[in-house]
C-alpha cells in the first residue's frame, strides 16, 4: 500500500487535505498538507518507506503560499 498514489484527500473533521505520491527510485514518499482555506501548502519526505512501519519525524516544515483552491 506504501507505492499507491492519491490526491486531496480531505482529513476528516479538519478541512485540511493531504496527498502522498511515491518514487520507486529511493523506495520514497512524499506526503503534501493543504490547508483549510486552500491557500497554504507544506511538504514532507520520507525515505526507504517499506523498510518499517514507522515513517519517521519529517517536520516541522515551512508553509509555502499556494493557489491550491
Amino acid at each position: 500500500m506504501s507505492t499507491w498514489e492519491w490526491y486531496n484527500r480531505e482529513c476528516e473533521g479538519s478541512g485540511y487535505f493531504a496527498s502522498w505520491g511515491y518514487l520507486a527510485t529511493g523506495d520514497a514518499g512524499i506526503m503534501t498538507i493543504v490547508n483549510s482555506t486552500r491557500n497554504g501548502q507544506a511538504f514532507f519526505g520520507f525515505s526507504d518507506i517499506n523498510s518499517g512501519s514507522y515513517l519517521g519525524d519529517a517536520g516541522p516544515n515551512p508553509v509555502s503560499y499556494c493557489s491550491c483552491g
